[in-house]
């Protein structure tokens, strides 16, 4: 089974609203056939709007989708060949495993000969081959939406859309499910778009990410340009920068793992290394690291993390940060960024 037919999916001045309630504005958004692209962002942020945009769920009220040189605007979810994966794997209880991942081959009336074939390929893919038989009600969370992933790649989708899939499992599953989506995309070669609002989840999965904040793509790249170079303050934040106002009125942010938490009677940092005055407030065991929490003489609260010493609560500390590990952001001018 492959998926010769994965299609470049573009979105083009994209925007969409639930009634008077606008919430993705004028989103554009290229994504590569076989790629895997993340939709990352907080709750409301927008980015399910953008799938069920995609899957013509939910028509824009301005803008276009193309599915290469397609464009899919006008199509119905139906003919868009665009299948879903939902938070709840939503399987037909009085259907078998084999008959639910059959559902779209028989909507599309395959020959029998050839639907056991490819329903056979799809549950052998996500590891349930002998599974076929079985109801719903005798799987497992994880099993379910195993099936649910089957039915659809059965069909040799042109993209394959993932709304937050595994939300609902324990962290194991979860991990263990993140890597069979991702082998199976993989080998089928299916564009694929993936809503998480988990920055670990996206940064393993993807190729790259798109940060999706108030109904707008805040950045898009591989996952290590947002613990490298965010692009914007509200970018920084989003992935755990710590921030403090500089002296010029502008905003510094640092990695807390790079910065350097200064003890009483401790070594000095290096020469040109900034400074800061600060009272120690926490700190709080990570197993191999530490995290304290800080708070500097503006008030302004940071966090360090790292193998710190023992230090005592309210004890006089300092904030060391390299600055070549610290970004500005102009306070007039948000949207960019520049090294520091």
């Amino acid at each position: 089974m492959t998926s010769d037919s994965a299609s470049p999916v573009i979105l083009r001045g994209v925007s969409a609203a639930y009634g008077d309630t606008p919430v993705l504005r004028k989103v554009s958004l290229e994504i590569d056939a076989g790629e895997l692209v993340a939709l990352l962002g907080p709750s409301g942020c927008g980015k399910t709007t953008a799938l069920k945009v995609i899957a013509g769920l939910l028509a824009p009220s301005e803008g276009e989708v193309y599915f290469g040189a397609e464009n899919v605007t006008p199509l119905p979810a139906e003919r868009r060949r665009a299948p879903m994966v939902f938070q709840k794997a939503l399987l037909f209880p009085h259907l078998t495993v084999a008959e639910n991942v059959a559902f779209p081959l028989d909507v599309q009336r395959i020959p029998t000969h050839q639907k056991k074939l490819r329903v056979a390929e799809a549950l052998a893919l996500v590891r349930l081959g002998d599974f076929g038989a079985r109801l719903p009600r005798e799987l497992s969370g994880g099993q379910e939406q195993r099936v649910a992933l089957a039915r659809a790649i059965v069909s040799a989708p042109r993209v394959m859309l993932l709304d937050e899939p595994f939300s609902a499992l324990d962290e194991t599953l979860r991990g263990q499910l993140r890597l069979l989506v991702r082998e199976v995309q993989q080998r089928l070669g299916i564009t694929t778009v993936f809503v998480t609002h988990d920055q670990r989840e996206a940064a393993t999965m993807s190729s790259r990410i798109a940060l999706v904040l108030d109904g707008g793509i805040a950045q898009v790249g591989p996952a290590r340009d947002f613990f490298t170079k965010p692009e914007s303050l509200a970018v920084a934040r989003f992935f755990g920068w710590q921030v403090l106002h500089g002296a010029n009125g502008n905003w510094l942010a640092f990695r807390a793992e790079q910065a350097r938490l200064i003890a009483p009677g401790g070594d000095a940092p290096p020469e040109g290394w900034l400074v800061l005055p600060a009272k120690h407030l926490f700190t709080t065991d990570l197993g191999t690291q530490r995290l304290a929490r800080l708070r500097l003489a503006a008030g302004d609260e940071v966090e360090v993390e790292g193998p710190l010493p023992y230090v005592a609560p309210d004890a006089a500390v300092a904030l060391a940060l390299d600055p070549g590990c610290i970004r500005e952001f102009p306070a007039d001018a948000p949207a960019t960024a520049r090294g520091w």
